[in-house]
């Protein structure tokens, strides 16, 4: 029931008032699609992927459907599909590394990754960073056991274990414990649509040292909703609690609204989205009426995953309101002399990323956990713990496995110093969420302990031409441990770029090689860097100098219909000519070449003026006469099919414009 952070969705009205089952299947598969109820659509989508002719979206959306239904394998074999009929599907490429990654397939989901244009943004090379750490981190687990607590699972979803009391655990599932539920609380007949389960409710059961004992719903007060309750959170007395509930009002304004055109037809539904309550105890030990908490906006976002700090004055919770880093972020309010809640702020860029933070919870040593899919972890949510307070965090770090794993590891309570609760749906659980206990085997526990930070540092390493200054796409980049000898070897992409998760405290030699290069790397030490977690390098090549090798100076610009040499391309020129000392026996030609544009004689004219402009300034800044010879080709050598009366864009004409430099003698 993760997915209860960003929105609950549900049909209010259709534009034309048709019955949905008389639809044809594509057409009821692609509005379930639209409204997000993933099961459903799935189902259909199956059918449609049955027929002889396959609409072109029917695959990707069927994909789709089972990656946010948390189905790995299934969702893995239709983007294997996808990518290899369509390797241009960028979004393809990203959506199949996710899920191999969540399948634990680490070194497949980077391959699928690299494929990707953008593979070097923050977000992809973060993921990347992810598949490096999860090898490290399996390869040298933590001194934590972590067992499913098989008597309070079921085949649906259970997660969000709270210790409550003395012997108590409280718990959200969607599974079909109505019977439990007990007098006064509410449970519908209804499904949610999304996922093809119950709404979830809040559980109890007692444990005891021969296991969990009989489950019953909890306060029939929180339980009373319409739709989704839970997860719950308590006061450090126990005598207040906050919980999570989907918006029960009647949806009646606009804003609650979204409409999606599918074709000719627009489909109109409601967003239903979490709002926080709270309840205190009275003095006979029940639970009093419930109250909004202060900043519910249901209208405009989703407020939910209430924690507490250790004093009750801090209230940390999760939110995707405006201002915030990524698409859900972990805010916190203070608490006012007057018993009011401060304006929520923000707990800043340590905890949040541009992706979704959720699931705040506070040990008693006022430790934040949270789960994260922006920070670089092992699958899709991981489990992370902050030391500090409100917006100012340190030591922020991944828990490693085997606390973490490929799946969505969330919701970390801390029980005691040697045990506690999460929740996970990793391989060999009994429903899509299941909890699981930890327990502390050997070293410093949980609760009071001091530790290093354990940092993740990315090398971000990119290759380049000497002369050029341009990529290189296709070199090899090793990275080498100094003192353990390991070494790692990556291909750059289009951009010349690759990266390696690297040790703090260490050091390392880079080093890069392409064939019809010299290699080349550098040093990189990692000891005593305090600042940024990622470390940016620059390997350049020289071509081998081979006669005929022909390179092309990049950014070397003219004005329009100008052959003089402007300040942009001196600075391209400069390159060439410390190129040109660095190896002085060598001789060039360089070459002008124009686009197709204009008379051909006028072309041929203007590409030998400015070849010569270029000459003059290599000469004037110290180039003997006779290295260099000039040619102006005009047209006459398109690098692609953009001839006279041919309609190209803008770039594709830019590709003829340039100036090459051809090794006439080594």
């Amino acid at each position: 029931m993760k997915h209860l952070l960003l929105l609950s969705l549900f049909l209010v009205a259709l534009t034309r008032a048709i019955c949905q089952e008389n639809y044809p299947t594509v057409i009821q598969a692609d509005e379930a699609y639209a409204r997000r109820e993933y099961a459903r659509a799935a189902h259909l989508y199956e059918k449609i992927n049955a027929f002889h002719h396959v609409p072109p979206n029917a695959p990707g959306r069927l994909a789709n459907c089972y990656r946010e239904l948390n189905e790995y394998a299934k969702a893995a074999k239709i983007y294997q599909k996808i990518t290899g009929q369509q390797p241009e599907d960028q979004e393809a490429w990203v959506y199949y590394g996710d899920v191999l990654k969540s399948l634990g397939k680490y070194q497949e989901a980077k391959a699928a990754y690299r494929r990707a244009p953008d593979s070097l943004n923050t977000h992809l090379a973060t993921r990347m960073a992810g598949c490096d750490s999860a090898l490290a981190w399996i390869a040298a687990p933590s001194a934590y056991t972590v067992s499913n607590l098989r008597a309070a699972n079921t085949s649906f979803s259970d997660w969000g274990a709270e210790w409550y009391g003395d012997h108590s655990i409280v718990f959200t599932s969607d599974s079909l414990r109505t019977r439990a539920l007990g007098k006064g609380s509410r449970a519908d007949r209804e499904i949610f649509r999304r996922t093809g389960h119950p709404f979830q409710k809040i559980y109890v059961a007692d444990s005891t040292s021969r296991g969990v004992g009989a489950i019953r719903g909890f306060a029939p007060v929180m339980n009373f909703n319409t739709y989704h309750d839970g997860p719950v959170a308590f006061s450090p007395r126990g005598d207040t609690a906050y919980f999570t509930v989907t918006d029960p009002d009647a949806l009646k304004d606009l804003g609650d609204k979204v409409s999606y055109k599918e074709g000719k037809k627009v489909i109109t539904w409601s967003l239903r989205r979490l709002e926080i309550l709270w309840t205190v105890k009275d003095s006979t030990g029940n639970w009093g009426p419930t109250h909004p908490f202060a900043f519910n906006n249901p209208k405009h976002y989703s407020v939910g995953h209430a924690a507490l700090s250790p004093d009750g004055q801090v209230l940390y919770f999760t939110s995707d309101m405006p201002g915030g880093y990524g698409r859900t972020d972990i805010w916190y309010v203070q608490r006012q002399g007057d018993g009011s809640w401060s304006p929520p702020i923000n707990c800043g860029p340590e905890v949040n990323t541009e992706d979704e933070e959720a699931f705040p919870t506070i040990a008693k040593d006022g430790r934040l956990y949270f789960a994260s899919k922006g920070h670089a972890g092992m699958g899709g949510y991981d489990v992370f713990v902050g030391i500090g307070e409100r917006n100012h965090w340190q030591s922020v770090r991944n828990l490693g496995y085997p606390l973490n794993s490929s799946g969505d590891d969330f919701y970390f309570t801390v029980k005691d110093s040697l045990s506690g609760f999460l929740s996970s749906d990793r391989p060999g659980g009994k429903g899509s969420d299941d909890i699981y206990q930890y327990v502390v085997m050997a070293g410093p526990p949980l609760v009071g302990e001091t530790f290093p930070a354990l940092r993740v540092i990315v090398l971000k390493t990119q290759v380049l031409d000497s002369a050029s200054g341009e990529p290189i796409d296709g070199a090899a980049i090793v990275v080498s441990h100094v003192k353990k000898g390991l070494r790692w070897t990556t291909i750059t992409g289009q951009d010349g770029m690759e990266h390696q998760v690297i040790e703090p405290e260490a050091e390392y030699t880079d080093s890069a090689f392409k064939k019809g290069y010299a290699s080349g790397g550098t040093h990189v030490s990692t000891i005593g860097v305090k600042g940024p977690d990622t470390l940016s390098v620059q390997v350049f090549l020289q071509k081998s100098l081979i006669t005929g090798v022909v390179f092309i100076l990049k950014n070397l610009y003219y004005d329009y219909n100008k052959s003089y040499i402007r300040p942009d391309a001196a600075l391209v020129l400069d390159k060439l000519v410390a190129y040109l000392r660095q190896y002085p026996h060598l001789a060039i030609e360089l070459s002008s070449h124009t686009d197709s544009r204009g008379a051909d004689a006028y072309n041929l004219s203007l590409s030998m003026r400015r070849a010569q402009s270029a000459l003059k300034y290599l000469q004037d800044h110290g180039v003997a006469p006779g290295r260099v010879t000039i040619h102006g080709y005009g047209e006459t050598r398109l690098v692609n099919g953009c001839s006279n009366n041919v309609p190209c864009t803008p770039a594709q004409h830019q590709a003829n414009r340039r100036t090459e430099i051809r090794v006439l003698h080594p």
